[in-house]
């Protein structure tokens, strides 16, 4: 009768550790190609200078943020998944999450600042330059920065107390009250950055409209040509709008599931992993999107995996 029970208590180890090789091989497949995608926007970028602006300093230092995700908290993530009993200290599940929540917002603040880019660039033309100046813009950067590294520390060090426990498969997340700290980071983060974000796009795309229609057909070719840069800009516009919503669609998933954990009885290990996904699929996302619609980034992408130099 033992002998029955041990056998099926080990098909059941076995069982869950290949699912926890398959959670963790997911998170590494998510890891690669964020690094392969980001490393191909900063490739582009730094040696395309027609590309050196203020606008593409902001995607820039998106990409640095997905590339420090994908070699910094995804491995982590990884190696948690299939160490899934291993019992972890207060300091290294606190450090890991308020990392995480750090580059979430430096991603974040980088999405409003390109924003609000456009939107000096297209209503107030003559402001941009000295607003969107270089020494201005390595301030933004640097900012961004420094609020995501404040409340990343307000968040996970002083709102939440933590205490020592098993790390139960998930990106160290399994914490007492962490649901505090997602209800935290919606509330005063996600869906400030998101309505400012949305502001600024529906702003511009409000003046391209008016601009493109105080232009008629009959006007001077300077007129014209002034039209088609608008409408260049309209599809640039459209093209950042799907980054924004599928960027801030995953992390409302992910911030949602982890508050949805507080409603059941027991901590569901799939719901995680769910909110894990989607908090890194973005990372993935929006260099996917830039190679597709951009053919700097397709060039780039083709000449890394055909290793030409």
């Amino acid at each position: 009768m033992d002998g029955h029970h041990n056998h099926e208590h080990e098909e059941e180890h076995k069982h869950d550790l290949l699912g926890h090789i398959v959670e963790s091989s997911f998170i590494v497949l998510l890891c690669l190609i964020s690094l392969l995608g980001n490393g191909v926007v900063l490739k582009t970028i730094y040696f395309n200078t027609r590309l050196q602006n203020s606008f593409n300093s902001f995607v820039l230092n998106l990409a640095v943020v997905d590339i420090c995700c994908a070699l910094v908290a995804m491995p982590v993530t990884a190696a948690t998944l299939i160490s899934y009993e291993t019992t972890a200290s207060k300091f290294f599940c606190t450090s890991h999450a308020a990392v995480v929540t750090l580059l979430s917002i430096v991603s974040l603040c980088s999405m409003v600042l390109m924003a609000a880019n456009r939107f000096y660039l297209v209503a107030k033309p003559t402001q941009y330059p000295h607003t969107f100046s270089k020494t201005r813009t390595s301030k933004m950067i640097v900012f961004s920065w420094a609020v995501g590294f404040v409340f990343s520390i307000t968040i996970y060090v002083v709102l939440i107390p933590h205490t020592q426990y098993t790390l139960s498969g998930v990106n160290c997340f399994y914490l007492k009250n962490a649901y505090v700290g997602a209800l935290v980071y919606t509330l005063l983060v996600l869906a400030p950055f998101t309505s400012l974000t949305l502001g600024f796009y529906l702003k511009t795309h409000h003046f391209i409209h008016k601009l493109k229609s105080s232009i008629s057909p009959c006007t001077k070719r300077h007129d014209q040509n002034q039209k088609s840069l608008y409408v260049e800009e309209e599809k640039t516009l459209k093209i950042l709008l799907l980054i924004l919503i599928l960027s801030y669609s995953c992390l409302m998933t992910s911030s949602v599931v982890w508050i949805f954990q507080r409603s059941l009885k027991k901590f569901s290990h799939d719901l995680a992993v769910m909110g894990i996904y989607f908090q890194y699929l973005k990372n993935v996302i929006i260099p996917l999107i830039y190679t597709f619609v951009s053919k700097h980034y397709r060039k780039e992408l083709i000449k890394t995996l055909s290793c030409k130099h």
